[in-house]
């Protein structure tokens, strides 16, 4: 559930997710284990990247308003809803391609192999 904390005075609005940082890399874990499904895939990997990607990563959205515009509640929250959302989404984007990556050098460490027996 997204949350909004009003400052009428700075002429901001931030939307943050309410639940926890454990809820985020729940649903992160979630997320990324739907493409390590149907292969064999070690679960530390996966903790591993979903760590990474939230360790350092602000989950909200801030929206400001200058002097010269017109102050609009309502407005400021659907940018800032939007904000947050693009960052949620960056995030997810940030962790299939350290999955991507990984699966990379896996692949070629396996080819590497391959062709030493060939």
């Amino acid at each position: 559930m997204i949350k909004y904390n009003v400052n009428k005075e700075k002429r901001t609005v931030v939307a943050y997710f309410e639940d926890n940082y454990d809820y985020w890399f729940s649903n992160l874990y979630h997320f990324l284990s739907k493409f390590t499904a149907k292969i064999y895939f070690d679960e530390v990997i996966e903790l591993t990247i979903v760590e990474s990607v939230l360790k350092n990563r602000k989950l909200y959205g801030k929206a400001s308003c200058y002097k010269e515009d017109k102050w609009d509640e309502e407005k400021g929250k659907e940018i800032a809803k939007n904000k947050l959302i693009k960052r949620w989404n960056n995030a997810k984007v940030v962790a299939l391609l350290q999955l991507k990556d990984y699966i990379d050098k896996q692949y070629m460490t396996v080819s590497e192999k391959i062709s030493s027996y060939l």
